[in-house]
């Protein structure tokens, strides 16, 4: 069974380069999700995807 991964990146991280994520999604098996947070850095994304998050999760909840 593969498990659903969403991954999500700011574009404005100076941790972990953009490029860094984009290159483990590419690497990553499907069934995957990337989503592109414009203007967030690594210490100020959660604000910005946690509603994202919690519909990822209540999907993978729910699925049979």
């Amino acid at each position: 069974m593969r498990c659903k991964k969403v991954f999500f990146h700011g574009d404005a991280d100076r941790v972990i380069p953009f490029e860094h994520g984009e290159r483990l999604f590419l690497a990553a098996a499907e069934p995957k999700r990337f989503h592109r947070v414009p203007g967030e850095g690594h210490n100020t994304i959660l604000g910005r995807i946690l509603p994202d998050l919690a519909r990822f999760a209540d999907e993978v909840a729910t699925e049979k």
